[in-house]
């Protein structure tokens, strides 16, 4: 991420804001982790990604220890329809 001064300022920075590709989708993995706190991670993935991957980095998700249960995985993003219809979208 680049920050760089913004015009006629002193003190204030803008902070340039990288773009991704125009065929990436954002998802969002909602679980809980083992204190009862609830958890949302966002990750983007290309088109043609399944929703057995997705089931598996879920998966991947509760070996490791970062969450104990996983209660949704849901796309965020108005590209949905670049994937498959069995992903959950808003």
């Amino acid at each position: 991420m680049a920050v760089r001064k913004a015009k006629g300022t002193r003190m204030k920075y803008m902070v340039d804001k990288k773009r991704l590709p125009e065929n990436m989708l954002k998802v969002k993995i909602v679980g809980k982790t083992n204190e009862g706190v609830g958890t949302s991670r966002q990750f983007y993935v290309k088109p043609g990604t399944t929703v057995n991957e997705l089931t598996q980095l879920a998966q991947l998700m509760l070996q490791l220890g970062a969450e104990v249960v996983i209660e949704t995985i849901t796309t965020v993003d108005t590209k949905a329809h670049l994937f498959s219809s069995a992903i959950t979208s808003n």
